[in-house]
């Protein structure tokens, strides 16, 4: 990026910020408070409810003693039902709330709200100062390129759709710079379990073989696939199991609540750890059957630096692409986004970035963080400037190749 256009779009994100940012920004102060309030109150209900509930038929079968005795006629089996259902209930849910709070899923749960909320009223506002960039959506054109690209983002090419649809994107803009134009796409997939923020240009010469380039150490695209019947195999083996587990759970707790002694307590124990560890084996090796390596059908050529895999249909012209420069600013790449898991697919007119990373990117708040503080919305400026830079590092809009 030249430094006059640099100081440019600085002095234009300065006072956009002063008159109208940050005015803004504070105002939205009370909305931060308020999703604060909410992540103490749940944290607080997730550790609570499940005590209540395996507590609550603990001590009632300790302080009565001998339950049928107290419990008389046909009372008896009703309130053990609902004494069973209760710790049972308890049991089950403590491990996903404690998991839920103590991995901060639900920080990031509110925390996507909390964002959404940001970006309804500040998001355009905030891309007025860099000039022509502007919110978007996820299109059709967006899905059929990413599925072109080889990056690996679907099972195979018979099944294309199917996986490529289930894409969500998180944030979407496009933008021109220097007359290059450029989408920037956050996406995930929830089923595959994977994030990336996908970063496509325009390229200035038409690639005839499509090369693919990514660091040695780069994380394999895994997906699952199946036909329906093996699909239904595996639920079917799923909730047989789930039967026979929860048979077994409600046969021994049913024996300790009506007098069965500690015995029947340590069986049910038992049953409970073996029931989790046995659906636990089973989802993995199901997952191990349907899955296999996603990669394109292409040949893998060897360059001079060999911290990379390289693939292409046409060994001349990805060598033509893939020269000692391009490497340069390729780990020049990994650097701005703090990022090794990083690819890069050349083909038809598109040059396209995969990143995975563990951040999110274009935020506009912390939940922790008061809303007056401009370390947020600086992160923000400098994601959107390394878009620049990466179009000045590879000279995309000069017309004479890479």
């Amino acid at each position: 990026m030249t430094i006059n256009k640099h100081n440019e779009i600085r002095k234009n994100f300065n006072n956009e910020y002063l008159k109208v940012l940050s005015p803004l920004f504070q105002s939205l102060e009370p909305l931060r408070q308020k999703y604060v309030q909410k992540f103490f109150g749940v944290a607080f209900m997730s550790v609570f409810l499940p005590l209540t509930f395996i507590g609550l038929p603990l001590a009632f079968r300790y302080y009565f003693g001998d339950t049928e005795a107290f419990i008389q006629g046909g009372d008896f089996y009703f309130v053990t039902c609902i004494f069973i259902l209760m710790f049972l209930a308890g049991v089950l849910i403590a491990p996903f709330l404690l998991i839920y709070l103590f991995t901060g899923e639900i920080f990031v749960s509110l925390k996507k709200d909390f964002q959404n909320e940001i970006k309804k009223q500040c998001l355009e506002k905030v891309l007025k100062s860099f000039g022509e960039i502007k919110p978007s959506t996820l299109t059709p054109k967006d899905l059929r390129l990413i599925g072109e690209s080889g990056l690996g983002f679907y099972t195979s090419s018979d099944n294309r759709s199917k996986h490529i649809t289930q894409i969500q994107c998180d944030d979407c803009m496009n933008g021109v710079y220097k007359d290059v134009e450029f989408r920037l796409l956050e996406i995930s997939n929830g089923e595959h379990s994977w994030g990336r923020l996908i970063i496509s240009f325009a390229s200035n010469k038409t690639i005839k073989a499509s090369a693919i380039i990514a660091p040695k150490n780069c994380t394999p695209v895994y997906s699952i696939d199946g036909t329906s019947i093996q699909h239904a195999f595996a639920l079917l083996i799923e909730f047989g199991s789930l039967y026979f587990i929860g048979s077994g759970i409600c046969s021994t707790l049913q024996s300790f609540l009506t007098g069965g002694g500690m015995s029947s307590f340590y069986q049910f124990i038992a049953f409970l750890l073996l029931g989790v560890s046995l659906l636990c084996f089973i989802r993995f090796t199901l997952k191990k059957l349907f899955e296999f390596y996603v990669g394109p059908k292409t040949e893998k050529i060897k360059l001079e630096d060999t911290q990379f895999n390289v693939s292409s249909k046409d060994e001349i012209e990805a060598r033509y692409l893939l020269t000692p420069s391009f490497i340069e600013r390729f780990k020049n790449l990994q650097m701005v986004y703090n990022s090794r898991d990083i690819k890069c697919a050349f083909f038809k007119d598109q040059i396209m970035f995969a990143i995975n990373t563990q951040k999110d990117f274009f935020e506009l708040g912390s939940l922790f963080v008061p809303m007056s503080d401009t370390r947020q919305i600086e992160k923000f400026y400098n994601e959107i400037i390394a878009i620049y830079d990466m179009i000045d590092y590879f000279k995309l809009n000069e017309k004479t190749g890479l």
